[in-house]
């Protein structure tokens, strides 16, 4: 085995499992360096979802099967000599770990009950009337305030094994974990840690907080496959824009739920987007997919640039919108729409092509979904 080539021993190791990848190093030291380079592509712990989540005392009986509580390294080579700087300069307390979507919440009596939460799937239950899976859920406490060497190493250590793990939802609608803390806590690395995960739902709804969110998002959600941002009475969208079509991000798509902000009539907003991808000489820093739902758009002026390719009905609201999570409006099933689709072509570069889609509810002439896809 330990004359294998490189590619075939990572080819042999992609066989495996976490908890069997996990052995193998333990016992196998000349595999260390190989896990090691190649960890991103190779197995990792799974659980269903991570939340960031208030828990009373009632609540952590409730949902938590058993709180996490590992052995915590004593040394991190290469960090305690800035973390004891930073504690003496008192640049730790100037940030909490976590931030709240609701400032009232933002004070110590509320930030020092979040947890982390984590649920796992275990087996699938079949009986005579539904299937369900069992669940074990756990929560991880990570200091809110980081005010000793002692919970600096707590927090570094969470965070980093987080980081490890992949998740089918990770769920920031109500907490998400500070990005200025995590720079200070991480320095340079602090781009290391990611959260790999197939869907992330974040809220944005108040000027500052949205601005540390979307920061949030474009650090450390680059692994995540598909980014629903629920947008709640935001009257200004140059963030969010900015995010979309500048951030050079590596998410595959967004999904953005407009019902209740004023993204639901900003028509400027879709003209902006349009505008981009048939103009921009740069569009590399562009999200790949985004689509926004429950709005109430015109017909885009620009969209008399593009080529109608297809278009038709369909009854069901699964053909157009998200059935994932409460945030996104689910219209009765009976409902028709009629779709149409589009091809724009970069001016500056012809090879750089997207799919607009547009939907509407038969008899009316307002868009209540809008999708622009890049088709290479």
């Amino acid at each position: 085995m330990q004359s294998l080539p490189v590619e075939l021993k990572l080819k042999i190791l992609k066989y495996l499992n976490y908890e069997s990848l996990y052995s193998v190093k333990r016992t196998n030291r000349q595999f260390n360096a190989i896990i090691d380079k190649y960890k991103e592509e190779l197995p990792k712990k799974e659980f269903y979802s991570l939340t960031l989540k208030n828990l009373s005392d009632n609540a952590k009986n409730k949902y938590v099967d058993k709180l996490y509580t590992p052995k915590i390294p004593l040394n991190n080579t290469g960090h305690e000599k800035k973390w004891l700087n930073l504690l003496k300069s008192g640049k730790f307390k100037q940030f909490c770990i976590y931030i709240s979507s609701n400032n009232e919440r933002n004070y110590q009596s509320d930030l020092e009950s979040v947890r982390v939460l984590l649920m796992k799937r275990s087996k699938r239950i079949v009986n005579r009337f539904m299937g369900f899976y069992q669940t074990n859920s756990f929560y991880i406490n990570i200091p809110f305030r980081l005010q000793t060497i002692e919970q600096v190493r707590e927090a570094y250590y969470w965070l980093k094994q987080l980081s490890t793990c992949r998740f089918v939802h990770t769920g920031f609608d109500n907490f998400i974990f500070n990005p200025e803390m995590l720079k200070l806590i991480f320095g340079d690395d602090s781009e290391l840690i990611q959260f790999y995960c197939k869907n992330a739902y974040l809220l944005l709804n108040e000027p500052n907080y949205n601005n540390s969110a979307l920061k949030f998002a474009a650090g450390h959600l680059q692994k995540c496959r598909n980014l629903c941002l629920n947008v709640k009475g935001v009257n200004e969208f140059t963030d969010v824009l900015k995010f979309l079509l500048h951030s050079d991000v590596r998410i595959t798509k967004v999904n953005v739920n407009c019902a209740s902000s004023i993204f639901s009539h900003s028509f400027r907003m879709r003209d902006l987007i349009i505008q981009h991808a048939l103009t921009s000489t740069d569009c590399s820093k562009m999200i790949g997919e985004i689509k926004f739902h429950s709005i109430y758009w015109t017909r885009p002026v620009l969209i008399s640039k593009a080529e109608k390719i297809d278009e038709g009905e369909s009854r069901s609201s699964k053909k157009y919108t998200k059935k994932e999570q409460h945030q996104y409006y689910q219209p009765p099933q009976d409902e028709r729409f009629k779709f149409i689709k589009y091809e724009l072509i970069n001016k500056h570069n012809p090879r750089i092509k997207f799919l607009i889609t547009l939907w509407f509810p038969v008899g009316s002439e307002h868009i209540s979904v809008f999708k622009i896809k890049r088709m290479n």
